[in-house]
C-alpha cells in the first residue's frame, strides 16, 4: 500500500463510520465511490492480453512506472493522439460493488483494507468495455462472484484474459 492509498483507506474508513451516514443524502454515495476508484488506480495498472498486442505492436514498454493520465487517459493521451487507440481504466469489481461490500461489514479499519485489496484495475480496450457494458456487467457482478476467490466473473462471462503484465501510475491521482 502507497502513501495515496494509506491516505484514502484512512478517509474512507473515517467517512463511513460517521454515525447517521446516509448514502441517498448529497453526493456522499459518488464521494465514497471515487474515492474507492482513486485507491484502485494508485496500485498496478494491469493490462488485458488485448491491450498488451496492441502495446506491443507499437513497441511500448510494459511492467514499469508510468504517468498513466498523460501517457493512456482519454483523447488527450499521447497515445490516443499518436495511434488513435482509447484505453478504459475497468474496476474488476465495480466501485460501487465495494461500496456495499464495506458498507455491510464491520466497516473496520482492517476489513475495509481487505476489501479495498481486492480493487484491482485493468486496462482494457474501448471494444471490451463495450462488451462489459454489453452484456450489463457495467457496474453489476455476477451472481457467482465472491471476494476471496471469484472477482473475475465478469470478465469470464465476456471473455477478457488479463495477462500478468501491468503500469505503476506515478502520476496525478486521476478518476
Amino acid at each position: 500500500m502507497n502513501r495515496d492509498q494509506e491516505m484514502l483507506l484512512k478517509s474512507i474508513h473515517s467517512i463511513v463510520n460517521i454515525d447517521g451516514l446516509d448514502l441517498g443524502y448529497g453526493d456522499i454515495k459518488y464521494l465514497l465511490s471515487n474515492m474507492i476508484a482513486k485507491y484502485g488506480n494508485r496500485g498496478k495498472i494491469y493490462i488485458s492480453e488485448k491491450v498488451k498486442l496492441v502495446l506491443e505492436e507499437f513497441g511500448v514498454p510494459m511492467d514499469c512506472e508510468v504517468k498513466y493520465k498523460s501517457s493512456f487517459y482519454g483523447k488527450n493521451s499521447r497515445f490516443y493522439k499518436k495511434h488513435k487507440i482509447r484505453f478504459v481504466v475497468d474496476h474488476v469489481i465495480p466501485c460501487n460493488c465495494m461500496l456495499d461490500l464495506i458498507m455491510s461489514s464491520d466497516k473496520s479499519i482492517n476489513t475495509i483494507g481487505n476489501i479495498l485489496s481486492s480493487n484491482v484495475v485493468v486496462m482494457i480496450l474501448e471494444g471490451e468495455n463495450d462488451e462489459l457494458n454489453g452484456m450489463g456487467y457495467r457496474s453489476m457482478i455476477t451472481e457467482d462472484f465472491n471476494l476471496d476467490n471469484n472477482i473475475w466473473g465478469r470478465y469470464k462471462k465476456c471473455g477478457i484474459s488479463v495477462s500478468d503484465n501491468y503500469f505503476i501510475d506515478i502520476g496525478s491521482i486521476f478518476r
